[in-house]
């Protein structure tokens, strides 16, 4: 293991459920019903892309308790350390990743924004699409995962889920995550823990429970640029099979499922100042999450680890109403948090990278020269203007958000003889310089209801 076990240890104590899946089995076991005739078209077509999918290829399921907070470590941090990031102008794609195979340099994750009832309505909310149903429109197999766990939770008296669940375990107290094993599936049906398989990111307490997903097969890649958000209603549905709208694609990824903190669930805050409660559980949240996928990485054959990058983005800042430079610092902080272990030779990152995906907006406004300032003198019709405007200001809050990460981690570090960081801490920091208005340019509060 890490030399630093402590991160691992408590993740292992926090696990609900780790679960092998036949991807090809449950594909043909549980077949999603699509009710949108728009969607239904793209989910058919690239349903068929299988071909690259063997009869043995499992999909990873873990479900997470949320790590209690703050989160006690040994040696927490070198605080010189600092993982590095990147930023990526465009969105996710996952097609240069290769089959899940234990011998990998580097092991990679997608930050996949989602709702509680984990892609719970891709296949029946009329005409909207939002980035989780594109990405279970990308990847298929995700909406018959969910009908599978579903079937579990509510004990299915016909038990479909048997012909299809492969190696689990679901001991609280286990202390080794299961490795995926070729065998036909036996599973103890009586067992009392059934609610543990449900596909939902928090609790009825509203407590995190993040997911994790490995071996996904990626089997098309979405240009959602003429049907993001809302499917024009008029749109040719012959579009839906074109290589405008989609590209096969055949590969795998891994994913991360968490909920971010929703405005309209937080009264509290609203429009104003987040609360140190509010940022607690946006940082409990995504520290579970990138800490369990730290665990679910297995050693290679000659015993050395492979390094654990993760692609994310402005989590939670759509409907969701959050700021993209809180959710990017936040994100960036549990990195830190549970990605730097102690080795022989001092500490070194677990987590030696993040990407950060923005808008791919930003390069036309780039190629145009367009700034906040030079807007309302460019040659722009009213959306043009006011979309352009959007992406000059998330990028601008994205920035905002990672120099205050700097100010709230350095003040931190000098609160402490030994330059340790405590999460608690580190938030009054971020919350004190919010709630004063110190961050300089653009105001890192919840987004109006109104953009």
């Amino acid at each position: 293991m890490i030399e630093d076990n402590a991160v691992i240890e408590e993740v292992m104590r926090n696990v609900f459920v780790v679960a092998f899946f036949n991807v090809r089995k449950l594909f043909l076991e549980f077949k999603v019903s699509v009710e949108d005739a728009h969607k239904k078209i793209l989910y058919e077509a690239i349903s068929k892309n299988m071909n690259f999918i063997d009869e043995f290829h499992e999909l990873g399921f873990i479900r997470m308790r949320a790590l209690p907070f703050p989160l006690k470590v040994r040696n927490l941090r070198d605080m010189e350390l600092k993982i590095d990031y990147e930023e990526i102008i465009g969105f996710y794609d996952y097609s240069d990743e290769p089959k899940s195979d234990r011998n990998l340099d580097v092991i990679t994750f997608y930050v996949s924004f989602a709702d509680r009832s984990m892609f719970g309505y891709f296949h029946k909310d009329g005409l909207k699409l939002a980035s989780e149903d594109v990405r279970a429109l990308e990847m298929p197999i995700v909406g018959s995962l969910r009908d599978c766990l579903l079937s579990i939770y509510n004990n299915d008296p016909k038990k479909p889920w048997e012909r299809v669940l492969g190696h689990f375990k679901t001991n609280e107290k286990t202390n080794e995550l299961p490795q995926s094993e070729h065998v036909q599936p036996t599973i103890d049906t009586e067992r009392p823990v059934n609610n543990q398989f449900g596909p939902y990111t928090s609790d009825t307490a509203g407590r995190p429970t993040p997911i994790i997903l490995m071996g996904v097969p990626y089997q098309a890649k979405l240009n959602t640029r003429q049907i993001y958000g809302k499917i024009p209603s008029g749109l040719d549905k012959n579009i839906f099979t074109s290589k405008e709208i989609f590209e096969p694609k055949s590969s795998f990824t891994n994913l991360i499922a968490i909920e971010a903190l929703d405005q309209k669930r937080n009264p509290i805050a609203r429009q104003g100042c987040y609360t140190v409660h509010q940022l607690r559980t946006i940082l409990r949240t995504t520290m579970t999450a990138f800490a369990s996928a730290r665990a679910a990485i297995q050693p290679k054959d000659n015993g050395s680890w492979p390094d654990l990058v993760i692609h994310t983005g402005l989590w939670g800042c759509g409907v969701y109403k959050n700021n993209p430079g809180i959710s990017c610092l936040i994100q960036y902080a549990a990195a830190h948090f549970v990605g730097v272990v102690s080795g022989k030779n001092g500490p070194k990152p677990a987590i030696t990278k993040l990407y950060f995906h923005l808008d791919p907006l930003l390069n036309v406004a780039k190629q145009r020269g367009l700034t906040l300032e030079t807007l309302q003198r460019a040659d722009l019709s009213e959306k043009e203007e006011k979309n352009f405007r959007k992406v000059l200001i998330e990028i601008g809050q994205f920035h905002e958000g990672l120099r205050l990460f700097d100010e709230a981690w350095e003040a931190s570090a000098n609160k402490d003889e030994n330059r340790q960081i405590l999460p608690e801490e580190f938030l009054r920091e971020i919350q004190k310089r919010l709630s004063e208005h110190k961050h300089k340019y653009f105001n890192l509060h919840w987004l109006p209801e109104e953009d």
